[in-house]
């Protein structure tokens, strides 16, 4: 696994959007021959990205087009337009197979000669967390005086995702390139040890009955068995001779599930989170009892009372015994507590005999409790030792521009960030979900894994959740 020592901020999603390139040379050799992988199932297709015209040259009054996928919450716009080509951008449905799909229309128009850049940005709640830079297109425009008649649009590629997350490992990308086979020019992809691409599948275009010369498309299903950032890449060839007349490149990035992440020994999960309380709320600590364990209050403030219930927590197919600890607001002030642990094996794990402590910052505002305003909750088979994982778990809501960032820490190593929404019907938006990171140490001893919930605009926190986290040493 990909582990750093990071401020939040670096996340293990890649984007769902991401550049695409189209352009003309040849560097390497086309292959003969596909991988010769069956056509996956349409469940498994997760992205299209097609190629409709290409062009590498254009002259002046030449367009072309970019379109790309918008969903809600997201904004895209232009970053750079260099002052040799401008720029209009349309919202406009697109309908592959049964979807109708929200996409943005940019079409570039060539003003004068030159090569002129150009890029695509994107504004979205979600950025952080699926790993967005601020940028999901970016191209040259080749542009020469030429005289000839424009052709309108000269260059058209489109990006289509199905799915609210970036093609994971084993996931399709459908990649589709415009071409005419009757005339022997073919669309060949590059050899890529790293892809698993299919054998191409030529479609003509529906002509009437008897015509002849009609155009068609060229579609390849391309997926990876690892994550990472990859190139596919096909060549226009002639009929006779191996010197390409066209080339595509389109970027793929393949991400990581959730799944392909350490089994931990630990599980962290805060549900909900309060800085400052007012009398009369409450936070509950849900801490989980191993075999031989005792957990009890070890220290209470005066301004603040603590009950203790022994309940049970379903996490996954298990059912694990916990303590719940109620702490009650009684008055104003900054109120410390502790619980303690009676574990046999102690000494030997290097554990004291605190294993939670916290502070509860109350206020006398008068405004109406709210029960409970924190849930925190610990459950595991052991404590964790150096190398094992502990999974930390925050609630949160992206698609309100809020999200959950952990601070640094150089004595944690602490995973990218996971956001997983909640299951919601068809249709429905704005669905909290949980914020996931993975966290473990090289030595033992106790630490602090901080994180702050950041509004969608400035840099004042609006939440802080802080998780000790300990790692035992082994039992000799």
């Amino acid at each position: 696994m990909n582990m750093k020592r990071t401020f939040a901020g670096c996340l293990i999603l890649i984007a769902v959007l991401a550049l695409a390139i189209v352009s003309a040379g040849c560097v390497n050799q086309p292959a003969g021959d596909e991988q010769g992988i069956d056509v996956p199932d349409v469940s498994d297709i997760v992205r299209l990205d097609k190629v409709e015209k290409t062009g590498t040259t254009y002259s002046i009054g030449d367009t072309m087009e970019v379109i790309l996928t918008i969903r809600d919450g997201m904004k895209l716009y232009v970053k750079e337009c260099d002052d040799g080509i401008s720029i209009d951008s349309k919202e406009i449905s697109v309908n592959p197979g049964d979807k109708e799909i929200s996409c943005v229309k940019f079409t570039i128009t060539a003003l004068k000669e030159g090569n002129h850049a150009f890029q695509i940005g994107i504004d979205h709640p979600l950025s952080e967390v699926y790993g967005f830079d601020d940028v999901i297109y970016e191209d040259t425009m080749h542009v020469v005086d030429t005289g000839d008649e424009p052709m309108t649009p000269r260059g058209v590629f489109t990006r289509i995702s199905y799915a609210d997350h970036p093609p994971y490992s084993g996931e399709f990308v459908e990649i589709s390139i415009r071409g005419n086979a009757t005339t022997g020019y073919k669309w060949v992809a590059a050899e890529n040890k790293d892809l698993i691409i299919s054998e191409p599948v030529y479609i003509p275009d529906d002509a009437p009955e008897e015509m002849a010369g009609v155009g068609g498309t060229f579609h390849w299903y391309v997926t990876s068995d690892t994550p990472g950032d990859y190139q596919f890449t096909a060549y226009e060839m002639p009929p006779a001779g191996d010197e390409p007349t066209g080339r595509v490149i389109v970027p793929i990035e393949f991400a990581k599930k959730a799944a392909d992440l350490p089994d931990p020994v630990v599980l962290f999960t805060v549900e909900k989170t309060g800085i400052t309380y007012n009398i009369g709320d409450t936070m509950e600590v849900i801490l989980g009892v191993q075999n031989g364990t005792k957990l009890y209050v070890k220290e209470c403030d005066a301004g603040i009372s603590i009950d203790t219930k022994e309940i049970t927590v379903k996490h996954g197919d298990k059912e694990l015994t916990c303590s719940k600890f109620t702490v009650t607001a009684l008055k104003d002030g900054n109120h410390t507590f502790s619980i303690g642990i009676d574990l046999p094996v102690s000494s030997n794990s290097g554990l004291d005999n605190v294993i939670y402590e916290d502070t509860m910052h109350v206020a006398k505002t008068g405004a109406e409790p709210m029960t409970p305003r924190g849930v925190f909750t610990q459950i595991g088979e052991h404590p964790p030792l150096p190398g094992e994982y502990v999974e930390i778990s925050i609630r949160g809501n992206a698609t309100t521009g809020y999200k959950w960032v952990s601070a640094e820490n150089k004595d944690l190593i602490i995973s990218d960030s996971i956001y997983i929404p909640d299951e919601a019907p068809e249709g429905m938006v704005g669905v909290g979900g949980t914020y996931h990171r993975y966290v473990t140490a090289d030595k033992p001893g106790e630490y602090e894994f901080t994180a702050y919930e950041m509004p969608p605009a400035g840099d004042e926190p609006t939440g802080r959740a802080i998780v000790p986290v300990v790692f035992a040493k082994k039992a000799d």
